[in-house]
């Protein structure tokens, strides 16, 4: 089921249907079941088998209709489940659960650390696709929009709570060490956790990324400070021709 697609969040086992995964917010069909719809017997089977000898979890499904419990394929991935009772059958939920924490770089985020390590899953509004949280610097309301391909690591992380626990519970302070520790593993030196914001913002710039949305990100007031963090981006200019023409481009599409 996992080799349906390499965003897959949660496999589904429900009695009438056959087993279903869920990539970012969909449920599809699993990739080479063709044995039909799964039967009660068969589910109740699946629930049986992940827990297994928890009788803690057995016992407050027959009290509560409902348990959570974890199981894991060694090597290949772990899983937060959910048994529950539906219409008097057993269904599963089965999320699956990050192996590895994604760096800053890879979130695609320009915030101050601490602004990142402090986001929740409530700050994440999929529906209109931005990322809204108090800047803990200022103090002000920020909005970031975000595109697929952070959407696909967000869909990872987990669904409530802290998006980066480990993070999270962690002091500023020690975050920085823990930085510098792992840069010294993989022999990479002159980087601090402060240079995201120096590659951001000139990844930003050699984008044509506007500059009022920029300074917004990196929570600057100052333009002058701004345009320091992104002094060694390069610029490639591109010709009023090519601006004419995405410019006729926009008026078709609408």
């Amino acid at each position: 089921m996992l080799q349906t697609s390499p965003n897959v969040s949660d496999l589904i086992f429900s009695p009438g249907r056959p087993p279903q995964v869920e990539v970012r917010g969909q449920l599809l069909p699993c990739a080479g079941y063709t044995a039909g719809p799964l039967s009660s017997d068969e589910t109740r089977r699946i629930a049986s088998e992940l827990l297994g000898s928890n009788q803690n979890a057995v016992s407050a499904l027959r009290e509560h209709g409902s348990c959570d419990t974890s199981y894991g394929l060694t090597g290949i991935a772990r899983f937060r489940v959910n048994v529950f009772i539906q219409r008097g059958s057993c269904a599963v939920v089965m999320r699956v659960i990050p192996t590895t924490i994604p760096d800053f770089a890879a979130l695609h985020l320009p915030a101050h650390l601490a602004d990142v390590a402090n986001l929740r899953a409530e700050n994440v509004d999929w529906e209109m696709r931005v990322i809204g949280f108090n800047r803990m610097k200022t103090g002000s309301v920020v909005q970031l929009s975000f595109g697929s391909e952070l959407a696909n690591i967000l869909n990872d992380l987990p669904g409530e709570g802290f998006l980066l626990p480990r993070i999270a519970m962690m002091k500023e302070s020690d975050r920085a060490k823990a930085f510098i520790r792992r840069c010294g593993l993989t022999g990479v030196s002159g980087v601090s956790l402060h240079s995201y914001r120096y590659s951001w913002a000139e990844r930003a710039k050699e984008a044509g990324y506007p500059e009022r949305f920029a300074q917004e990100n990196l929570g600057h007031c100052s333009k002058a400070v701004t345009r320091a963090y992104a002094k060694k981006a390069k610029m490639k200019l591109p010709s009023l021709e090519e601006y004419e023409k995405k410019a006729a481009n926009k008026l078709v599409e609408r």
